[in-house]
């Protein structure tokens, strides 16, 4: 593809006019592209630890071997990332210039999870990107009310849908399911400080943070104007929680880009199927009454009456 994407902060509609722009479908095939990689490393760094612990004939495999395949496929990996980074972003872009010289480090704990970090961070930009080219536009199937315009994510009428299908799913399995509500108090503040159009770039800025955080069978929905719900299935109550804070730091991070000054309060809530209840109402009445909020360092949590 080889295009350039703009390199710090929201795309504004003037300097969309002023690059080319590109389809959502070339987007949708960058994001696929990096999830890959991601999904790669994951398993690089999994197997790496199975394999260290792995015994055959009593025997441990020995540390070296196992360091020099898990390096091989390193090296690979750094090679790839770099190639799609060129390939979507484009040679002379930021993007490219700060991740040429890649070394993920098979010695260090922190280089698998800086190089997912970085992907997480460049698949954001992506979504961002291809939200915004979409703002103002018709899309197709407008007329169906199971897709939020803005945010591409689901409507409350399409969650109780999948949430139907999930219960029973999980009632034939024996699994759990867990109800993530999330919302952004303050909103109409925002909104009459700043204007509609920034209170927009903060919704794009959370529904992105959802869409990179959450895995290819959760269900992200946009229930109102504020509020958010993220359902999770094969998850109790502590994966629930991961889940939030992974997107409360993209988000903390993103609306940071757009406004450093600007404080965003986000405020969650969960419940578990089956251990909370089992018909929708019941979870979001559990997930709302006992309501959280994280500090502004996103490092300590405080309860809501």
């Amino acid at each position: 593809m080889r295009h350039e994407l703009i390199p710090d902060g929201l795309p504004t509609a003037a300097s969309v006019q002023q690059t080319a722009l590109v389809s959502a479908e070339e987007i949708d095939h960058g994001i696929q592209a990096l999830q890959h990689l991601i999904d790669h490393l994951e398993t690089i760094k999994n197997e790496t630890v199975s394999f260290t612990a792995r015994h055959t004939d009593d025997l441990r495999l020995p540390h070296e071997v196992v360091c020099f395949h898990a390096r091989k496929e390193i090296v690979q990996a750094e090679r790839q990332i770099r190639e799609a980074i060129e390939d979507i972003f484009g040679q002379q872009s930021v993007e490219f210039q700060k991740h040429q010289h890649l070394r993920i480090g098979l010695g260090s704990k922190a280089g698998i999870a800086d190089a997912l970090r970085a992907l997480r961070s460049l698949i954001f930009r992506l979504q961002e990107k291809r939200l915004y080219l979409r703002r103002g536009r018709p899309r197709q199937g407008d007329h169906t009310p199971d897709i939020d315009p803005l945010t591409d994510l689901y409507t409350r009428r399409l969650l109780n849908r999948y949430f139907a299908q999930e219960l029973d799913r999980c009632k034939r399995h024996g699994d759990t399911m867990a109800l993530a509500y999330l919302a952004l108090p303050g909103w109409q503040e925002v909104a009459a400080l700043y204007g509609s159009t920034v209170w927009e770039d903060i919704v794009v800025c959370f529904a992105c943070a959802c869409k990179v955080t959450l895995r290819g069978y959760d269900y992200g929905t946009r229930m109102s104007e504020h509020e958010f719900a993220v359902l999770l299935p094969q998850t109790e109550t502590p994966g629930a929680q991961i889940v939030i804070r992974r997107i409360a730091e993209q988000f903390d991070e993103a609306v940071k880009r757009l406004m450093p000054d600007l404080r965003v309060t986000l405020e969650f809530g969960t419940a578990t199927f089956p251990f909370d209840g089992e018909a929708l109402s019941r979870l979001f009445e559990v997930a709302t009454g006992h309501r959280m909020c994280f500090s502004d360092d996103l490092k300590k949590v405080r309860m809501l009456s």
